[in-house]
């Protein structure tokens, strides 16, 4: 079956249409995209380490030196084949890569389908199978490998590659002792590490979304939620007729005055009570802030990395979603609204088969 690719805003819910040339069958695509920058964009197709067809290919060093990707640029409308050169060693070879699962590490219902990027001052970083972080310099065709922290790479933990305040960040929760674990990509020309930056113990969340149905956690307002989500009664009346409507499916402030900082503030460390033995899941980085975004079954929360503040942010199921064991959020990831840009008026609802970028 051939599959095409869409590009996606959100926020102006218009969608373009890629159009492949080549087999992407074993390629996982990526978003290089910066509207400060500039309207335009970029789509690399990243290649799969080779399925175990040749003996010969096993010890091939991976990545290759020479790395070759098929790049679509919205301001040409077109694909174009390019290679990019490796600085520095490998991540190992064929057969070290195979090791590391093909599907990233989850302790959560399916996971995501795919590992996690991030786009930073025109380099795009791609963590990828084989536990190490390629770094695509798009404007002089070089890339370096960046081996993950070895404290996180041996363990079967989540993994959440992307930008916030500082840069380029690393997350990671080990679900056994209910820690999140923070770093920050520190990079100068001669030198890149991961730096551990906060040490989270995440038991005292844990317990929330009991707490919030059971009436424990009182005292907030003001909250951002799904339009129609299952709480709606409780936390602002929906109109029906609407349907979808203007706003539908998307997060819309039920309070126009709702403070990203201070409202909504739990307290979550006072006397928490027996651990319920919930895992809390992540969700994303605050773009330009030092705060997460994490999830506890359906219920959002945003963690302040650098006060221990827990903020609640509403109920994440759509009205609709019935309870099912397997129902349960698998990709995430936070955006800014931009409301410029290139893509076609396309209808916001579109049956044709493909996957988001």
């Amino acid at each position: 079956m051939n599959l095409c690719s869409y590009v996606v805003n959100p926020a102006t819910r218009q969608w373009g249409r890629l159009h492949y040339k080549t087999d992407h069958r074993h390629h996982l695509a990526y978003l290089a995209f910066d509207p400060a920058v500039s309207p335009h964009y970029e789509v690399l197709l990243i290649p799969c380490v080779p399925d175990k067809v040749d003996p010969a290919q096993d010890s091939m060093e991976w990545p290759p030196s020479s790395w070759v990707f098929d790049v679509f640029s919205s301001s040409t409308r077109k694909w174009l084949k390019r290679s990019f050169i490796r600085q520095g060693v490998a991540a190992g070879t064929v057969t070290d890569v195979r090791v590391d699962p093909r599907e990233p590490k989850s302790m959560w219902r399916g996971g995501p389908r795919q590992r996690y990027s991030a786009y930073w001052r025109g380099s795009l970083y791609v963590h990828c199978r084989g536990a190490f972080v390629v770094r695509l310099s798009l404007s002089d065709g070089k890339y370096q490998v960046i081996k993950m922290p070895t404290d996180i790479a041996e363990r079967k933990q989540d993994q959440y590659l992307g930008k916030s305040e500082k840069g380029v960040y690393l997350a990671a929760i080990i679900y056994d002792e209910h820690i999140l674990q923070v770093y920050t990509l520190v990079e100068s020309s001669r030198h890149v590490d991961w730096v551990l930056k906060y040490h989270v113990d995440l038991e005292p969340c844990a317990t929330a979304d009991v707490r919030i149905d059971t009436g424990e956690l009182e005292g907030f307002e003001k909250t951002w939620t799904l339009n129609g989500g299952r709480r709606e009664e409780g936390w602002g009346e929906a109109d029906e007729e609407k349907g979808e409507g203007e706003n539908g499916g998307m997060l819309i402030p039920e309070n126009q005055e709702w403070d990203s900082d201070d409202d909504n503030v739990l307290n979550v460390k006072a006397d928490y009570g027996c651990f319920y033995g919930r895992n809390v899941y992540f969700l994303g980085f605050h773009p330009y802030k030092e705060v997460v975004f994490l999830g506890l079954s359906f219920t959002g929360m945003a963690y302040h990395l650098e006060s221990s503040k827990v903020q609640y942010l509403g109920d994440m199921r759509p009205k609709d979603y019935y309870h099912g064991h397997a129902n349960d959020i698998h990709d995430s990831f936070p955006y800014t609204p931009c409301m410029i840009g290139e893509l076609p008026k396309h209808a916001s609802r579109s049956r044709r088969r493909g996957w988001s970028i």
